[in-house]
């Protein structure tokens, strides 16, 4: 096979390779959008976790402090 050319493998291997950073996207995207609603609506956690997608106030919260560094609602007060 010449080296320009691609298999059906190639391709599928690529879109692997991509998938775990187009997810990371989708969650900074997720979680600074949480972000901005906790602050400017002053909403509970747990219904913006929900209204974000998150199936479980408890997952929000735990992904929220990975990646913030604090509680959603400590973090929205202090910004």
């Amino acid at each position: 096979m010449e080296p320009h050319c691609r298999s059906d493998n190639d391709q599928s291997w690529s879109w692997a390779a991509r998938r775990p950073r187009l997810l990371q996207y989708q969650k900074h995207i997720r979680l600074h959008e949480a972000r901005q609603r906790l602050v400017s609506d002053q909403a509970k956690a747990a219904t913006v976790g929900l209204a974000m997608g998150y199936e479980r106030a408890s997952q929000f919260g735990r992904e929220y402090i990975r990646f913030f560094g604090a509680p959603p609602r400590k973090d929205a007060d202090a910004i």
